[in-house]
């Protein structure tokens, strides 16, 4: 069935966790499993918003929001945290092109790339403290979903001219078929959420990989799997005030 042989490929790639199937890798026949791909950012930000209500019980609110990063981190978010040090220590040197994917093939660190770290990191934990217990499994769960809607929005919209790379197999292969189905994973969350939320946080998200695969076809040659990353982490830090500001006042 195509949508297990999919989602085993989405939730191989994404996650720590244990694996659905063996043997099941990102390939150019299933490069339309990245539409399941916002589908896995839900579930992930479930578990992560279950495990923080009790440490948000028991720990101070400035500790906890910094633990469940902790544990998002470890559960597969840090590889997309990768991808944004990579492009921001790219755009910070000031150089386009082949000159700017050298930089952030380096696998060294720079200043502008602990910088962006920080800056998305202390979003998205300083937001996560404004919500009460009971909405984080449903809050973190929908940023999830966003961060993941927009990288599949920026594959999207994005082109893979180089001869290597596992952005290769999703950049620029993907339909509106696609992409309308990884958008439709976020009606889980209707009930709960309200129309409001949904519409205006999917529009966000989806403007936003679109306008940034735009930007990079043009500054970096194309779209590769730093700028999928990065764009992914910028919109949950992007998302995660705004949902505050959506959400909370209801």
């Amino acid at each position: 069935m195509w949508f297990l042989r999919y989602l085993a490929v989405m939730w191989n790639l994404l996650t720590r966790l244990p694996r659905l199937m063996d043997g099941i890798y990102p390939e150019e026949s299933t490069s339309g499993a990245l539409a399941l791909a916002p589908l896995v950012g839900l579930i992930m930000g479930c578990m992560v918003g279950l495990v923080s209500i009790p440490l948000s019980w028991f720990l101070p609110p400035l500790v906890w929001p910094l633990w469940s990063a902790g544990i998002y981190i470890w559960l597969g978010w840090s590889l997309h945290l990768d991808g944004l040090a990579d492009l921001c220590d790219g755009l910070g040197s000031g150089r386009r092109g082949e000159g700017m994917r050298a930089v952030m093939k380096d696998s060294r660190i720079g200043a502008f790339g602990v910088m962006g770290l920080i800056l998305a990191l202390g979003s998205w934990a300083g937001s996560l403290g404004s919500f009460p217990w009971f909405k984080l499994p449903v809050t973190l769960g929908f940023m999830g979903y966003l961060g993941r809607l927009s990288l599949l929005s920026c594959a999207w919209a994005g082109r893979y001219p180089w001869e290597s790379g596992l952005g290769k197999v999703f950049v620029g292969r993907l339909g509106v078929a696609h992409l309308a189905l990884g958008a439709t994973w976020g009606l889980l969350a209707l009930p709960v959420l309200g129309p409001v939320v949904l519409v205006c946080g999917p529009s966000i998200a989806v403007l936003l990989g679109v306008g940034c695969a735009r930007w990079m076809n043009s500054r970096l040659g194309g779209v590769n799997g730093d700028v999928l990353g990065a764009v992914e982490v910028a919109c949950e830090a992007i998302m995660a005030p705004l949902l505050g500001a959506l959400w909370l006042p209801m």
